[in-house]
Protein backbone atom coordinates (compact mmCIF):
# COMPACT_ATOMS: atom_id res chain seq x y z
CA UNK A 1 0.00 0.00 0.00
CA UNK A 2 3.01 2.34 0.03
CA UNK A 3 2.43 3.16 -3.67
CA UNK A 4 -1.28 3.93 -3.28
CA UNK A 5 -2.46 7.36 -2.21
CA UNK A 6 -6.17 6.56 -1.93
CA UNK A 7 -8.86 4.17 -3.18
CA UNK A 8 -12.48 4.71 -4.04
CA UNK A 9 -14.80 1.82 -3.16
CA UNK A 10 -18.44 1.27 -4.08
CA UNK A 11 -21.03 -1.11 -2.75
CA UNK A 12 -22.76 -3.15 -5.46
CA UNK A 13 -25.37 -5.39 -3.87
CA UNK A 14 -23.51 -7.13 -1.06
CA UNK A 15 -20.05 -6.80 -2.63
CA UNK A 16 -17.51 -4.02 -2.18
CA UNK A 17 -15.91 -3.19 -5.53
CA UNK A 18 -12.86 -1.01 -6.21
CA UNK A 19 -13.99 1.94 -8.31
CA UNK A 20 -10.65 3.73 -8.67
CA UNK A 21 -7.10 3.46 -7.33
CA UNK A 22 -5.16 6.73 -7.00
CA UNK A 23 -1.42 6.10 -7.04
CA UNK A 24 1.08 8.48 -5.48
CA UNK A 25 2.55 11.18 -7.68
CA UNK A 26 6.07 9.95 -6.89
CA UNK A 27 5.19 6.76 -8.79
CA UNK A 28 2.90 8.11 -11.53
CA UNK A 29 4.90 11.12 -12.72
CA UNK A 30 8.18 9.30 -13.48
CA UNK A 31 6.29 6.51 -15.27
CA UNK A 32 4.29 9.03 -17.29
CA UNK A 33 7.48 10.91 -18.23
CA UNK A 34 9.11 7.67 -19.40
CA UNK A 35 6.01 6.85 -21.46
CA UNK A 36 5.79 10.37 -22.92
CA UNK A 37 9.48 10.28 -23.90
CA UNK A 38 9.05 6.97 -25.73
CA UNK A 39 10.89 4.71 -23.29
CA UNK A 40 7.85 2.61 -22.35
CA UNK A 41 5.94 0.87 -25.13
CA UNK A 42 2.47 -0.60 -25.05
CA UNK A 43 1.54 -3.97 -26.51
CA UNK A 44 -1.60 -4.08 -28.64
CA UNK A 45 -3.32 -7.11 -30.18
CA UNK A 46 -3.25 -7.07 -33.98
CA UNK A 47 -4.56 -9.29 -36.75
CA UNK A 48 -1.81 -9.93 -39.32
CA UNK A 49 -3.25 -11.91 -42.18
CA UNK A 50 -4.94 -14.87 -40.50
CA UNK A 51 -2.84 -14.77 -37.34
CA UNK A 52 -3.70 -12.87 -34.17
CA UNK A 53 -0.59 -11.54 -32.46
CA UNK A 54 0.61 -8.59 -30.45
CA UNK A 55 2.70 -5.65 -31.62
CA UNK A 56 4.72 -3.11 -29.62
CA UNK A 57 3.49 0.46 -30.11
CA UNK A 58 5.67 3.43 -29.18
CA UNK A 59 4.94 7.09 -28.73
CA UNK A 60 6.06 9.66 -31.27
CA UNK A 61 9.81 10.15 -31.50
CA UNK A 62 11.57 12.73 -33.68
CA UNK A 63 13.09 11.41 -36.91
CA UNK A 64 16.66 11.67 -35.61
CA UNK A 65 15.77 9.51 -32.58
CA UNK A 66 14.15 6.90 -34.82
CA UNK A 67 17.28 6.96 -36.98
CA UNK A 68 19.46 6.28 -33.94
CA UNK A 69 17.26 3.36 -32.89
CA UNK A 70 17.39 1.85 -36.39
CA UNK A 71 21.16 2.26 -36.64
CA UNK A 72 21.64 0.70 -33.20
CA UNK A 73 19.45 -2.29 -34.18
CA UNK A 74 21.26 -2.66 -37.51
CA UNK A 75 24.45 -3.46 -35.64
CA UNK A 76 22.84 -6.70 -34.48
CA UNK A 77 19.87 -7.45 -36.78
CA UNK A 78 18.79 -7.18 -40.40
CA UNK A 79 16.41 -4.27 -39.70
CA UNK A 80 14.14 -2.65 -42.27
CA UNK A 81 11.69 0.25 -42.18
CA UNK A 82 8.27 0.66 -43.79
CA UNK A 83 5.49 3.23 -43.61
CA UNK A 84 1.87 2.34 -42.94
CA UNK A 85 -1.45 4.17 -43.06
CA UNK A 86 -4.05 3.42 -40.40
CA UNK A 87 -7.66 3.94 -41.52
CA UNK A 88 -9.85 4.77 -38.53
CA UNK A 89 -13.19 3.89 -40.16
CA UNK A 90 -11.95 0.43 -41.25
CA UNK A 91 -9.75 0.00 -38.15
CA UNK A 92 -6.96 -1.48 -40.25
CA UNK A 93 -3.41 -0.77 -41.37
CA UNK A 94 -2.44 -0.64 -45.00
CA UNK A 95 1.20 -1.14 -45.89
CA UNK A 96 3.31 -3.04 -48.41
CA UNK A 97 4.71 -5.62 -46.03
CA UNK A 98 6.20 -8.64 -47.74
CA UNK A 99 4.86 -11.82 -46.18
CA UNK A 100 8.16 -13.65 -45.99
CA UNK A 101 9.72 -14.56 -42.69
CA UNK A 102 9.74 -10.95 -41.45
CA UNK A 103 8.66 -9.99 -37.95
CA UNK A 104 7.44 -6.56 -36.81
CA UNK A 105 9.56 -5.18 -33.97
CA UNK A 106 7.90 -1.84 -33.28
CA UNK A 107 5.18 0.46 -34.63
CA UNK A 108 5.29 4.20 -33.97
CA UNK A 109 3.48 7.34 -35.21
CA UNK A 110 5.34 9.47 -37.76
CA UNK A 111 3.82 12.67 -36.35
CA UNK A 112 2.94 13.80 -32.85
CA UNK A 113 -0.80 13.10 -33.05
CA UNK A 114 -1.34 13.98 -29.38
CA UNK A 115 -0.60 17.59 -30.37
CA UNK A 116 -2.00 17.55 -33.93
CA UNK A 117 -5.22 15.68 -33.15
CA UNK A 118 -5.85 15.56 -29.39
CA UNK A 119 -9.47 14.40 -29.83
CA UNK A 120 -8.61 11.61 -32.29
CA UNK A 121 -10.85 12.82 -35.13
CA UNK A 122 -8.48 12.37 -38.11
CA UNK A 123 -9.58 9.78 -40.71
CA UNK A 124 -6.06 8.37 -41.23
CA UNK A 125 -2.79 8.23 -39.31
CA UNK A 126 0.70 7.58 -40.65
CA UNK A 127 2.90 5.08 -38.79
CA UNK A 128 6.43 3.79 -39.17
CA UNK A 129 7.16 0.09 -38.83
CA UNK A 130 10.51 -1.40 -37.90
CA UNK A 131 10.82 -5.08 -38.79
CA UNK A 132 13.51 -7.75 -39.05
CA UNK A 133 14.02 -10.59 -41.46
CA UNK A 134 13.56 -13.82 -39.48
CA UNK A 135 16.12 -15.61 -41.66
CA UNK A 136 18.89 -13.49 -40.09
CA UNK A 137 17.78 -13.18 -36.49
CA UNK A 138 21.11 -12.21 -34.92
CA UNK A 139 24.04 -10.99 -36.99
CA UNK A 140 26.71 -10.31 -34.40
CA UNK A 141 29.71 -12.63 -34.61
CA UNK A 142 31.16 -12.14 -31.12
CA UNK A 143 28.22 -12.15 -28.69
CA UNK A 144 30.45 -12.02 -25.58
CA UNK A 145 31.73 -8.52 -26.41
CA UNK A 146 28.30 -7.14 -27.39
CA UNK A 147 27.95 -4.88 -24.35
CA UNK A 148 31.61 -4.12 -23.62
CA UNK A 149 31.53 -0.85 -25.55
CA UNK A 150 29.14 1.80 -26.78
CA UNK A 151 28.55 1.91 -30.54
CA UNK A 152 30.11 4.59 -32.68
CA UNK A 153 27.90 7.70 -32.76
CA UNK A 154 29.28 9.00 -36.05
CA UNK A 155 26.88 6.98 -38.22
CA UNK A 156 23.44 7.66 -36.79
CA UNK A 157 21.52 8.95 -39.79
CA UNK A 158 18.98 7.04 -41.84
CA UNK A 159 17.74 8.01 -45.29
CA UNK A 160 14.14 7.01 -45.94
CA UNK A 161 13.23 6.39 -49.55
CA UNK A 162 10.66 4.46 -51.54
CA UNK A 163 13.09 2.97 -54.07
CA UNK A 164 16.63 1.98 -53.05
CA UNK A 165 19.39 3.80 -54.89
CA UNK A 166 22.83 2.19 -55.27
CA UNK A 167 25.53 4.24 -53.59
CA UNK A 168 29.15 3.89 -54.79
CA UNK A 169 31.62 3.35 -51.98
CA UNK A 170 34.95 5.10 -52.40
CA UNK A 171 38.11 3.45 -51.09
CA UNK A 172 40.80 5.67 -49.65
CA UNK A 173 44.26 4.77 -51.01
CA UNK A 174 46.83 3.63 -48.47
CA UNK A 175 50.56 4.16 -48.91
CA UNK A 176 52.33 0.87 -49.64
CA UNK A 177 55.24 0.10 -47.32
CA UNK A 178 57.59 -2.68 -48.54
CA UNK A 179 59.19 -3.16 -45.11
CA UNK A 180 55.91 -4.16 -43.44
CA UNK A 181 54.59 -6.22 -46.37
CA UNK A 182 54.55 -9.98 -45.80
Amino acid sequence: MKYIDSMELTLIGKEIVVKQINFRDSICKPCQELYDNGYIDTTKPMLLGNVLGSVRFSNYLPEEEVGKIIMRLRQYYDVSFAEATYYVDKQCFYFNFVENNSAIVRVFPLQDYYKLDPKGKMPTYEFGIIYINEENKFQMQDINSAFDFMPDKTNDSVVYMKEPTPIPIGVKPVKYDEENAE
